[in-house]
Order: structure tokens, then sequence, then C-alpha cells
């Protein structure tokens, strides 16, 4: 059975909100950097009413979960929560990489997918997919060892790079290395990607998880604590 989806994501410099009806899918999508309170409520409001339902029809939430800005992850995550809460549906916590990863073109299939997204402090947040699978977990490194870290001397595949850590720091990233790499330039991470991925994990029987257990990802964990 076709099921009703709302992903939202606001981990990075943009604001997004798509809808995943099973006819449609609608999109909402506002590059920012400070506006994303503001902006993503009203974006959720303006979907349900294009869409032309009420938002007791959502069958579940899906959220970008991190890793991003800290304040950033928390607003999607806190207000994933308190729709899941209020509507009694579950939520998809979904990695803010694998949405990066999934907006590379199906014809980059043989290549190795890097997503890396600046974590400010000359670091990156980065992993490893071939295709959707995962194959590097998400690590916090600095750029001249991203490649050290997500590569093996045996990688002869074609690289894929992809998101903001590619775009503020490519030439320290790729100094000195002999590998052929694409640079897929000023991608941010959509909700719409989230909200894909969480539609697969639906329609192959993967369950989402309860409001209350739905937890961000930080990795820099430090960072939390001190704002906190």
């Amino acid at each position: 059975m076709l099921k009703t989806l709302l992903a939202i994501e606001t981990s990075g410099g943009a604001c997004s909100a798509a809808l995943i009806t099973p006819n449609h899918t609608y999109t909402r999508f506002e590059l920012t950097q400070k506006a994303h309170t503001q902006l993503l409520l009203p974006m959720v409001e303006a979907l349900i009413k294009e869409a032309n339902i009420e938002l007791k029809s959502l069958d579940a939430i899906a959220v970008g979960r991190g890793p991003g800005s800290f304040t950033g992850v928390r607003i999607a995550v806190s207000a994933a929560q308190g729709l899941a809460y209020g509507l009694n549906i579950p939520v998809y916590a979904i990695s803010t990489l694998a949405a990066l990863s999934a907006q590379v073109d199906s014809s980059h299939h043989n290549a190795l997918i890097i997503p890396a997204i600046d974590a400010r402090m000359h670091e990156v947040y980065t992993c490893a997919f071939s295709g959707s699978q995962l194959l590097i977990p998400e690590c916090l490194v600095k750029p001249q060892e991203l490649l050290a870290t997500v590569l093996t001397d045996q990688t002869t595949q074609d690289i894929i790079a992809i998101g903001s850590g590619w775009d503020a720091y490519f030439e320290e990233i790729t100094n000195n290395t002999t590998h052929n790499i694409t640079h897929v330039s000023d991608k941010q991470v959509r909700a719409l990607e989230v909200g894909l991925i969480a539609k697969k994990l639906m329609q192959n029987g993967i369950s989402g998880v309860l409001a209350k257990d739905l937890l961000p990802v930080y990795i820099r964990d430090d960072v939390a604590q001190k704002q906190l």
C-alpha cells in the first residue's frame, strides 16, 4: 500500500521540505543560513495545502538527522518529533550524507561517492558510498586526511565528490592525489532525497522509530555539549 510521507531538512545552508504522496511529490527549497525556524513550518503548511490533504493524512515523517550544523540538525529533529508526537506516526531518521550522495546521477553507478559536509573548525563530515551501500562510516576529519581515511590502497574507482566540504576544501583535499575525482559543486542536502530514501525503507518493510526515540547525529559531540 502506497503511503504519504513528509520529509524535512535543515542541517545546512538550506531549508527544505518534501511531501511524497501515492500520486505526486511536492517540494519546497530555499537557501538560507539563519531562517530555518521561520521557514520550515510555513513550508510544511504550503505543501499540505498544495496537495489538498490534511496533516492527519500523513503516515510517516522523514528527517535529515545529521551530521551538519548543530542548530540546524536540532531544528529539524525537534520539528519532526513534534509532528510525529501530535500525529502518532513513526519517524525515519535519514543520514544527511546519504541524502547528499543520493543526488549523484545514476550514470555514475560504478564510481565511489564521497560526500563531505563542511563542519567548520577546518574539519569535514564524510563517509563513502558505492551506490546506496555505505562502505566507510560517518566520521569527522581534517580536509587533508579525508582521502586517506575513506580510501584504501586498492581503490581504483573514479570518485564523485559532492557537498559543502568539497566546495570549501577541494584543493586541500586533492593535493598530491592521483585519483580521478569529479567534483559536483554547490549541492545542498535536500528534503527530497531524505524523503525518497525513507520511502524506499517503507517499501522494504523497514519501520521508523517512535518520536521519543528519535535522536540527532552530531558526530562532533564536544561542540554540542559546549553549546548546551
